[in-house]
This record gives C-alpha cells, structure tokens and sequence, in this order.
C-alpha cells in the first residue's frame, strides 16, 4: 500500500505539472490590425439620421394636418354664417306684410270676396267676384299708443321766497324745484 500512495504522490504533482502548463496563457499574435469599427459606427450613424429625419417628416405632417384643419374649420364657420344670414333673408322675404307691400308694387290687389275651388269634384264654392284697382287693404299696422302711466306728466313744485341767507350771505329767492316720483313713475323734469 506504500507503493500505491508514493505513485499517487508522484502522478499529482506531474498531473498539476501538466494543467498548469495547459493553462498558462500565451500572448496570441494580434490580428492584422484593430478590430473594424468603421461599420459599427456607420450603422448607429444612419439609425440616427434615420430616425432624426422621421421625426422632422412625422413633425411637418402634423403641422400641415393642423393648418388644413384650421382653414376647414375657418371655411366650416364662414359657410354657417353663411347659411344664418340667408336664412334670415328668406324669412324676412316669407314676412306676409313684406309679400302684401311687393304684391302691391307690382299692382295686384286683394278680390272683394274670394271663392274657392273644389279640387275633388271641381265645383266652385263662394261669389267670384273681379278684383278692383285701387282696392286693397291696409298694409302696416297703425303705431300702438302708450298707455298714460308709461308717460307721465311731470310734476313741478313752487318753493315760496323765504328770507334765508344762504352760506355766502346772499339772499334766496323762489325757485321751481323738480318734486320727487310717485308710484314708480320716471323722474319728474321742470319745464
């Protein structure tokens, strides 16, 4: 058993002889030159651009997309302006006193008594009688009058002279003097 262990003890050390000689490192010759960078800067390079020049185009599209939609909108509002105003023409031309006074330039007049026609057996119901120039009817309202508490009179009252001196040492003398509203009628005025 003493020759097993000495011939164990001569195989390590010749063993880790062998793995310490297999795993020292060696200076391995370089390559023909550093490593080629050039391409690796050129790819980060071009996504740059690449992705500076989307943003700049994505950027001018939407600002073109906002100045089509503000000038559609402009147009939007212009056209319902639009749209207000004839429609206040043609209610002010369907007015029935504005249709009466054109009716009446060009000289039609209303008939004293109308008839009227049946359209489902034809018969005419009604005394036709013909129009007469010069006939017609009133046109324009008569202007409504305001009721007398709208328009009050005003109401002046007379100071009598009295003797007083005022602050300044002259004496005062009679005046009118406007007297206060009554029942919520508009300020009195002295004529």
């Amino acid at each position: 058993m003493s020759t097993n262990l000495s011939s164990s003890r001569l195989r390590v050390p010749r063993f880790a002889e062998e793995a310490v000689e297999r795993a020292r490192l060696t200076v391995v010759p370089p390559l023909s030159g550093r490593p080629p960078t050039a391409p690796f800067i050129i790819l980060v390079m071009a996504i740059l651009v690449s992705g500076v020049l989307g943003l700049l185009a994505f950027n001018t599209s939407m600002q073109d997309k906002a100045f089509e939609t503000t000038r559609l909108q402009a147009k939007a509002d212009a056209l319902k302006a639009k749209r207000q105003r004839l429609a206040l023409e043609l209610s002010a031309l369907r007015d029935p006193q504005a249709l009466a006074s054109r009716a009446k330039r060009m000289g039609m007049v209303p008939p004293p008594a109308p008839a009227f026609l049946s359209l489902k057996d034809g018969t005419v119901k009604g005394d036709a009688q013909p129009a007469v120039g010069g006939a017609g009817i009133q046109i324009n309202q008569n202007p409504s009058k305001k009721p007398p508490a709208l328009n009050p009179k005003p109401i002046v009252v007379k100071v009598p002279a009295s003797s007083s001196m005022d602050l300044s040492g002259t004496p005062q003398t009679a005046q009118e003097v406007p007297a206060a509203p009554q029942d919520g009628a508009t300020e009195a005025v002295s004529p």
